[in-house]
């Protein structure tokens, strides 16, 4: 054995508590020209943790420095270091006195009085010379982080606690966590999304579960009803399309209206280019709803106030005419279409009988004679059977 490791057994078996713990250390010894001295050492345990060799007068100069020269402490640091424990074995190799995890005086220095030690993981965890709660993110628990003076916190504000996780930087109730979100109150957590519940408030489509806002309740719906608000299509229920011009559920968007998608949409049954339009006047046709008049005679639209009579449009009472031929009545009177046995005079097709000096009794404001019955006329201003 050579002399140095000799000196470091005579120290070491100074330090035995028992004649049992010197024979251990001998036995130890004796194959410590293979493993060096750190084999004697693990004789004693954990309590030993110096590393490699550690001269006393290293262990004087550190201990000085963590507390201050000249100090009771010191001396005590010092000698169990001479005894292979101590703070110096467990710190002074791998730790700067100025690192000592201690409480200290105004000089600096570790008071002495309280406990000492360097960072190793325990608790309270020691960072930057300072016992702390942690001194590493991987201590802080929920979400929260390790802040610059070494507390765990959440966000700006202080670590979370009780029934809360730190998500996103925010304290959140665990009832509202979703994924790696929190909800806000009014929200439910669906299939990993925060969105808010059918009956629920809503400003648009995204707000809701059911990705259906009625934006005349502006509220959350399974879909929105006839007449209510509406953004597309998919928001209205089944057998409804989205006006987009009325931006209502309709049963089918009027003419001149926008939002189709396909003939189907509109009630003329004819789309072009997302409006809904009606076919003329004279154009060809399928149905009667493809006709602006609503009217489809013999596969041509007719005209407003016509009507398809015979497979042929033809004017209805009222409408102006130039012959006979052009009234569905066949009795054209004063430029217009009157069933037949009636004249059209103040503005209306007036009944033979109820004709008085050029006027029509039952027209408002004419009391130009008293008004005939059925079986009577009206001749020299007197009615008469």
């Amino acid at each position: 054995m050579q002399p140095s490791k000799f000196d470091e057994l005579t120290k070491a078996l100074a330090g035995t508590r028992s004649r049992r713990d010197a024979l251990k250390l001998i036995a130890t010894a004796s194959i410590g020209g293979l493993f060096g001295l750190g084999g004697v050492r693990t004789a004693f345990g954990n309590k030993i943790k110096c590393h490699g060799n550690t001269p006393n007068t290293d262990c004087a100069h550190w201990c000085a420095a963590v507390f201050g020269p000249n100090t009771s402490a010191a001396s005590r640091c010092t000698n169990d270091a001479a005894h292979g424990r101590g703070l110096c074995c467990q710190c002074g190799s791998t730790t700067s006195p100025s690192s000592i995890c201690c409480v200290r005086n105004t000089s600096g220095f570790c008071n002495g009085t309280s406990t000492a030690t360097c960072c190793s993981g325990g608790t309270p965890f020691c960072c930057s010379g300072t016992c702390s709660e942690c001194c590493a993110d991987s201590n802080c628990t929920n979400g929260n982080t390790c802040s610059g003076s070494h507390i765990c916190v959440c966000g700006s504000g202080a670590a979370c606690t009780g029934d809360n996780t730190c998500i996103g930087g925010s304290c959140c109730p665990n009832g509202q966590i979703c994924g790696n979100t929190c909800c806000s109150s009014a929200q439910t957590c669906n299939s990993g999304t925060c969105c808010i519940a059918n009956d629920g408030a809503c400003t648009s489509d995204a707000n809701c579960c059911s990705q259906r806002c009625d934006t005349t309740s502006m509220t959350c719906v399974p879909c929105v009803i006839s007449g209510h608000g509406c953004l597309a299509h998919s928001d209205c229920c089944s057998g409804l399309v989205c006006d987009s011009t009325t931006k209502t559920c309709v049963a089918c968007i009027p003419s001149n209206d926008s939002g189709c998608t396909d003939n189907s949409d509109c009630c003329s049954g004819l789309c072009s280019s997302g409006t809904c339009v009606c076919t003329s006047p004279g154009n060809s046709c399928a149905t009667n709803n493809n006709c602006c008049s609503d009217t489809c005679c013999n596969a041509t639209c007719c005209g407003s106030g016509q009507s398809c009579v015979n497979s042929s449009c033809c004017n209805n009472n009222g409408i102006s005419c130039s012959g006979n031929g052009d009234c569905c009545s066949g009795n054209c009177t004063n430029g217009h279409c009157c069933d037949s046995g009636s004249t059209y005079v103040d503005g209306l097709c007036c009944p033979s009988n109820q004709l008085c000096n050029g006027h029509c009794c039952g027209a408002a404001s004419r009391g130009c004679c008293p008004c005939c019955g059925p079986d009577q006329s009206c001749l020299v201003g007197s009615c008469c059977g």
